[in-house]
């Protein structure tokens, strides 16, 4: 039989010798991007002037070149612990697949034999469980123009592709547009 027990003891020894601690990474986060006077300086920064401005966007570009750094920096550190968990994740889903296939071919093949014996209701006990059958209601849409308005919801994901398509009219949804702001950084 499988020693769960044991096999998360080599897990964690693997992981051990692999990993620092989260301390230590919060530490050579903050190391690596330190941003406190860009925080000081932005958060008491006025704008009163052209040149206030420009200063306002490098200020807005620099925290946008040190977040690219420490998105660089986090992904240096997670990077191990990265390749770890997709492994044992990969074992682990073959592995449940594996039990699943075993599970819904069990399952079909009492299905078939409660079929087959023309048993209506079921209830089979062994120390493990239980099995039984339970009535599960379902639906079909016959025709969809019968269904009442409380149940229908909009498809988001279509109506903001048609406004980026071009279309400006669609009835009973108002389409406006607003202002927003766009950085780009220079290397």
């Amino acid at each position: 039989m499988f020693d769960f027990h044991k096999a998360n003891e080599m897990i964690c020894t693997v992981e051990e010798e692999r990993s620092i601690s989260a301390f230590e990474a919060s530490v050579e986060l903050r190391r690596s991007v330190n941003i406190s006077s860009l925080v000081n300086q932005a958060n008491h920064f006025e704008i009163v002037t052209d040149s206030d401005a420009k200063q306002a966007l490098s200020m807005t570009l620099q925290a946008k070149k040190m977040k690219n750094k420490l998105d660089c920096v986090r992904k240096d550190l997670i990077s191990p612990h990265l390749e770890f968990q997709r492994t044992v994740n990969r074992v682990a889903n073959e592995l449940e697949d594996s039990l699943d296939g075993i599970e819904g071919n069990l399952k079909h093949r009492i299905e078939l034999w409660i079929e087959s014996e023309n048993i209506e209701d079921v209830c089979i006990e062994v120390p493990d469980g239980t099995l039984f059958t339970t009535n599960k209601w379902g639906f079909s849409i016959v025709k969809d123009s019968l269904i009442p308005r409380e149940y229908l919801c909009i498809d988001e994901k279509k109506v903001k592709e048609a406004i980026k398509n071009g279309i400006r009219n669609i009835e009973g949804i108002e389409i406006k547009a607003s202002k927003e702001i766009s950085t780009r950084v220079k290397n």
